[in-house]
């Protein structure tokens, strides 16, 4: 019950900052907790893929190429000659 006592005053907190009067029903607080570990889950799981393919790649594997949404936030600071060193995208993918 411990993580249920701490998210009820949040999200307490959170509906009277939208304007929302009264408390959050016990099924509300579950759904957000459960919606808040989805969350952490994915964006945990997306993070270890990315540094294990920069990890991987550089102890020599092949890896395939990043999908461009990905490479383009990751290469968004760096100087037009880096960009250009990317590989190329797979014979199925047509360039953006």
């Amino acid at each position: 019950m411990r993580p249920l006592s701490a998210a009820l005053p949040l999200q307490d907190q959170l509906s009277a900052a939208v304007g929302f009067s009264g408390t959050p029903s016990v099924t509300a607080v579950i759904s957000m907790i459960f919606a808040l570990l989805l969350v952490n889950g994915l964006c945990y799981v997306f993070l270890l893929h990315v540094i294990y393919w920069f990890v991987l790649s550089s102890m020599g594997y092949k890896m395939g190429p990043l999908p461009g949404m990905i490479r383009k936030y990751l290469t968004a600071g760096l100087p037009d000659q880096a960009q250009q060193a990317q590989p190329p995208p797979s014979p199925g993918q047509q360039p953006r």
